[in-house]
């Protein structure tokens, strides 16, 4: 189990209305706290069985500049509820110097109003990858697709029937 604590930021800020600046201040931001509590299970010979459930307070986070929350009575964004996302997968090696891994990873929807920073609601995503060794180097890879689920901001916009793709690689040394 780790547990990550949540971290607060301050920024200083200049907010302008056409051009001409009304207010300088601090804006404070809060990262949330999270929890996560990661397993491993060998359920074959070279088989792996991991995974992780991580819970995150996102309800703590939002942009809040004072000159835009004393004319509207409002944040610029945040989100509204926590989070919490589970992950699966199954690793294998195949040899001393290469194994493969697949995961899914899915975080349900709230329904509530996305943040302009990050318009989705849920995800659920897909994963696959690998690690070669030659003799002190190994190269460890892989690629997600994440479908991303349908959101509506605080200003009626509709973002819906959006994925992603990431690519990662990693060459390390051992010495």
């Amino acid at each position: 189990m780790t547990y990550e604590s949540g971290v607060t930021h301050e920024f200083d800020t200049e907010e302008a209305v056409g051009g001409a600046t009304q207010l300088e201040s601090e804006t404070e931001i809060q990262l949330p706290q999270a929890v996560t509590l990661d397993f491993q299970s060998g359920i074959a010979e070279d088989t792996l069985l991991f995974g992780s459930i991580r819970w995150a307070e996102w309800s703590v986070w939002e942009v809040r500049p004072a000159f835009y929350e004393g004319a509207t009575g409002d944040r610029v964004t945040g989100i509204d509820d926590d989070v919490v996302t589970y992950r699966a997968g199954l690793g294998r090696r195949i040899n001393d110097d290469l194994s493969v891994f697949g995961r899914i990873t899915f975080e349900d929807g709230t329904g509530g109003v996305a943040s302009r920073l990050a318009p989705t609601d849920g995800t659920t995503s897909f994963g696959v990858g690998g690690s070669y060794t030659m003799n002190d180097v190994e190269f460890t890879g892989g690629v997600e697709y994440a479908l991303l689920g349908d959101a509506t901001d605080s200003a009626g916009v509709e973002f819906t029937d959006n994925s992603a793709i990431a690519v990662g690689l990693t060459v390390g040394y051992n010495f």
